[in-house]
């Protein structure tokens, strides 16, 4: 997070787990999604993550169509 927003971030990550979007992890986890704040057009920040990882890691089944 670049430093000029990094107050502005924290607001909006509290905001959002106060409203129960997100909730805070305290303990080790197996994966994690980077973020990237995008500033809108009225001033706001907008929280956006990167699930390239995530999405490699979910298992998923596969239900085979019969020929």
């Amino acid at each position: 997070v670049p430093l000029p927003l990094v107050t502005r971030v924290r607001d909006e990550l509290t905001r959002m787990e106060q409203a129960g979007v997100i909730r805070k992890i305290t303990e080790p986890t197996e994966w994690c999604a980077p973020i990237v704040p995008v500033i809108k057009s009225n001033n706001t920040i907008r929280i956006c993550v990167d699930l390239k990882r995530l999405n490699k890691s979910v298992l998923r089944e596969r239900y085979i169509l019969p020929t």
